[in-house]
């Protein structure tokens, strides 16, 4: 599948996140409560599993945007480094929906080449 990845200005992507926040954290809050969005409100199953530091990547959002995978290690010992992940996911889920769901990936190794190899770079 050919196509290249839309560039989103730094004002389109502020515009995103406060539409966002608006409406799953219209309090605003702080701490976001990034856990309870992804989990309860957008009903993404966050999964920890082991075995992402030979990937230099700590999550990834499955194709079919159900599941957002956490390594293990981050998810038990590293809080901030989670939430970030978290959002940042939440982020592809937001901006990049349909290329995720044309696409086909079930683990790290398979997520990585995804992102490097199936996704041109501007």
């Amino acid at each position: 599948m050919a196509f290249k990845a839309p560039f989103f200005r730094y004002e389109d992507l502020r515009r995103h996140a406060e539409d966002f926040l608006s409406e799953y954290h219209p309090s605003g809050s702080v701490p976001i409560p990034i856990e309870k969005i992804v989990d309860l409100r957008l009903k993404i199953d966050i999964v920890p599993m082991p075995g992402f530091s030979n990937f230099d990547t700590v999550a990834y959002i499955t194709p079919d945007l159900t599941e957002i995978c956490v390594d293990e290690f981050v998810y038990n010992h590293r809080l901030n480094r989670y939430r970030f992940s978290l959002a940042h996911e939440i982020g592809h889920s937001v901006l990049r929906a349909d290329i995720f769901k044309g696409f086909k990936f079930s683990d790290v190794a398979s997520w990585k080449r995804f992102m490097t190899d199936d996704i041109p770079s501007e």
